[in-house]
């Protein structure tokens, strides 16, 4: 089963055609595709699904929950994920750029793990707000206005920090330099985890971009998640190693120099270090692209899984 990358499902366009942001109700998009959209997955953008009412099957990796407006979705890049909308469903998908999402929030001048992970946003005493907002950038997106960037723009600030307020667990700080608690750094590691695991690199190189020792980076780890970064590491590792094992039909050397490994052997030992079995039995098992769910890394009980 292979599974397509997308810059709009179903389409091929250029994404700087869109300008870093793309806006349309669910209906357009669910309507032309009998109100299925099929597992995929975009490269480069990271998604919010704003379900205003009715009814959708939700497929994250593999894991399908049945979720019932008003709800919001978070759909980071990279992840593996599909719908399956009841007839009469609303609400609106609103799409933005990885790379200028990232801009966007260095001159916010915060950082947060909002839209790292896949989750199910709380809307709880903030619906009225996040449905006034959504409104207003499907509005700017359709218009032709005079300043239309510099307020969606402006919109897509006001939402992230609406949706940080309601969000107690996110960690949110500035850029100025302070002490930062376990908490933080773990984010931190995770983060880079997230950008540079395909690279192979060594945890004294984690280390040194975090500007601390490896012995540091151990302590908080462990005191964090009950783990070793490099066991972290290897989680993710893993889990991409299974994904791709399951969704795609390349071959274990391809996804082995997918992964940083110099040689397949290498990929396979560790595989079987870590699985139990080779990769080649693994994927025999399960063909077909059933569920990930024993696959998700342990971090997912902590709620800041940038996995």
């Amino acid at each position: 089963m292979i599974i397509p990358v997308f810059k709009l499902y179903g389409e091929a366009y250029d994404w700087s055609e869109f300008d870093g942001m793309h806006c349309e109700t669910i209906s357009i998009r669910s309507q032309a595709h009998n109100g299925e959209i099929k597992s995929h997955r975009h490269a480069d953008l990271c998604q919010l699904l704003y379900l205003r009412k009715g009814r959708a099957l939700i497929d994250i990796d593999g894991d399908k929950v049945t979720v019932t407006g008003p709800a919001l979705q978070v759909v980071p890049k990279n992840t593996i994920h599909g719908f399956l909308f009841d007839q009469g469903t609303e609400g609106v998908v609103l799409t933005l750029s990885q790379t200028w999402l990232d801009e966007f929030q260095g001159v916010l001048g915060q950082h947060c793990d909002l839209l790292s992970h896949p989750q199910l946003l709380p809307l709880d005493g903030q619906l009225s707000h996040v449905e006034a907002i959504f409104s207003a950038i499907l509005h700017e997106f359709n218009g032709d206005m005079l300043g239309r960037h510099v307020m969606q723009a402006a919109l897509l600030q006001q939402l992230l920090v609406q949706l940080v307020r309601g969000h107690p667990s996110c960690t949110m700080r500035t850029r100025q330099k302070r002490h930062r608690n376990n908490a933080e750094v773990l984010a931190e590691f995770l983060a880079l985890v997230e950008h540079h695991f395909h690279e192979r690199w060594p945890i004294q190189k984690y280390a040194d971009q975090l500007c601390m020792t490896t012995v540091h980076l151990n302590h908080i780890c462990r005191q964090q998640t009950g783990l070793p970064p490099l066991s972290l590491l290897h989680q993710r590792i893993m889990l991409e190693a299974k994904r791709q094992l399951i969704y795609s039909n390349d071959t274990v050397n391809r996804i082995a120099n997918n992964l940083g490994f110099e040689e397949s052997s290498y990929f396979i030992r560790f595989f079987k270090r870590n699985a139990g079995e080779t990769p080649y039995h693994f994927r025999e098992e399960h063909h077909g692209g059933k569920s990930l769910t024993n696959f998700r890394p342990r971090l997912s009980s902590l709620g800041c899984n940038s996995f």
